[in-house]
């Protein structure tokens, strides 16, 4: 009787511990793999939780709100487990309860009526003078060892055991094993109107969530110790572990790879998930809510999502109207090294069928692939750089076929000199020990529109040195970042302007530098 007693106690604990101990409630998510997960913790009667080690805290990112100290403790899961353990004679109501519950299943002994076994499957947290057993289902029961027949199974894996309060509280850490990849699709219709969409796509490499509130973070945070593994850990020497913080500070070249931090989390796991299209519900669920204006990290908060481990989820994050100018974009870099030596004597820029674009939504554009359409047909796709609100960027569609455009570059010497008076040819210059001349360069551009149509043109040349003249007014000048001990400054010209269809036309500019010689 005594038996079956305490066999129906621990069938009708399956109420009274349902459900995990720690579930994810909140999710941020960064491009690059890493989350920002928050727990809500329940102890038990006695005051413990256990969780489930799914992924390992980053050093100095572990904060728990408990009100007083809380005592955590790595522990072994052992998962796929079956545990047989008897049951009372009389076994019809154990047997009725057990059918309630699909991972227990009751037996008879052979040659008895009188006896039975019932055996339970899951993962086994604990194994002491009493056993807790983590069902499939999410129910968690509890076994006195006296009555345990045999233990099945032998996949073990870490879990986490909190004690010191017996309050609710959560628990928050960065870690790996999820992030979201977004992406963007600027359709333009036949009448030249454009419309950009957002989508994203979040992989979940952690554990399943159930409503879990979704942010997706963009940004460039600087994460120091997302490499380093906490204390929490577990498992690695602590003078791995040093070596792990001193390479996150940049003394040692050590990685934390090494080690097993990473394990199976990297992000390119997101190319080989399934995509669940169907998932996400229309547009007006999801991107609802902006993040804050101005901020340079910045949190867009997607609401509650489900979503299992190994799944990935595909959802729309907005779409609006907005200004789109197609044009031919020609970027020519500096041909010119550290030194002011030609290093690029032959020089064939390609010139690109581009879409200038303009951010419309209240959120900056992280840097992601953006699709370009034109009325029904995929043109071509490229990168968009992070584009703040009201910002516009530039994206190569497809190579320019029917605009060329020719650079070339002399020295003119004393051509050039004798029409600018302050500027000599055979100047000298010695600096740090290097001697140095002075070149005096003319650039000339020429372009030619071969299209049935106008084409409007950006051409932007970086060079080292000083301008001198141009006979086609520059519509931008800037100045790039100086570097310590460069003789020459580095600047960018752009020029905008439409070339008519069939025109041709060249665009020259001089400028000096200093050449080491």
């Amino acid at each position: 009787m005594k038996n079956r007693i305490v066999a129906l106690m621990v069938i009708s604990a399956l109420n009274a511990y349902a459900g995990d101990a720690a579930p994810i409630v909140k999710v941020g998510l960064y491009k690059n793999g890493l989350a920002v997960v928050t727990r809500k913790v329940t102890p038990d009667s006695t005051g413990t939780a256990v969780i489930d080690d799914s992924a390992r805290p980053a050093y100095g990112t572990f904060w728990h709100s408990a009100d007083k100290p809380v005592m955590v403790t790595r522990t072994s899961v052992r998962d796929g487990v079956a545990v047989s353990f008897r049951a009372a004679a009389d076994f019809a109501p154990i047997l009725s309860e057990a059918e309630k519950e699909p991972f227990i299943e009751a037996t008879a002994y052979a040659g008895s009526e009188k006896n039975c076994v019932l055996t339970a499957s899951g993962k086994l947290i604990a194994d002491g003078a009493e056993l807790t057993l983590r069902l499939k289902s999410g129910s968690t029961i509890r076994i006195p060892s006296a009555l345990k027949v045999a233990v099945k199974g032998s996949s073990e894996s870490g879990s986490w055991r909190f004690s010191g309060t017996d309050k609710p509280f959560t628990v928050e850490y960065l870690t790996t094993g999820a992030s979201w990849t977004p992406s963007y699709r600027l359709a333009i219709d036949e009448k030249g109107k454009a419309r950009l969409f957002m989508s994203a796509e979040v992989c979940n490499e952690l554990e399943d969530w159930d409503g879990a509130e979704l942010s997706l973070i963009s940004g460039f945070p600087n994460l120091k110790y997302a490499t380093v593994p906490s204390l929490l850990g577990g498992g690695v020497a602590f003078a791995d572990y040093k070596a792990a913080v001193d390479s996150a500070e940049g003394n040692h070249n050590q990685s934390w790879a090494s080690y097993g931090y990473r394990k199976e989390k990297k992000i390119g796991g997101v190319m080989s998930q399934s995509v669940m299209m169907n998932a996400a519900p229309n547009e007006a669920a999801y991107g609802t809510a902006e993040s804050s204006e101005g901020l340079d990290i910045c949190y867009r908060e997607i609401g509650p999502v489900t979503l299992g481990k190994s799944q990935t989820l595909s959802m729309p994050l907005g779409a609006k109207e907005t200004q789109a100018v197609r044009l031919v974009d020609w970027d020519l870099n500096d041909r010119r090294d550290y030194w002011g030596r030609l290093t690029q004597p032959e020089f064939t820029p390609e010139l690109w069928d581009s879409v200038k674009v303009k951010n419309p939504f209240d959120f900056p554009l992280t840097t992601a692939p953006m699709e370009i359409v034109e009325e029904g047909r995929i043109l071509g796709q490229n990168i968009c750089a992070w584009t703040n609100p009201g910002d516009e960027t530039i994206v190569k569609v497809t190579k320019a076929l029917s605009v060329k455009g020719v650079y070339e570059e002399r020295g003119d010497g004393k051509a050039v000199s004798e029409k600018i008076s302050s500027l000599g040819a055979d100047e000298r210059f010695v600096f740090d020990g290097d001697h140095y001349r002075k070149e005096i360069v003319t650039a000339t551009m020429k372009l030619a529109n071969f299209r049935k149509d106008a084409a409007k043109l950006r051409v932007k040349k970086t060079f080292s040195g000083e301008l001198v003249e141009s006979d086609v007014k520059p519509t931008r000048c800037h100045d790039l970042p100086p570097e310590d001990s460069r003789v020459n400054s580095v600047h960018e010209l752009t020029w905008e302007f439409e070339l008519k269809a069939g025109e041709s036309r060249d665009v020259s500019f001089t400028y000096w530098l200093w050449v080491r010689m």
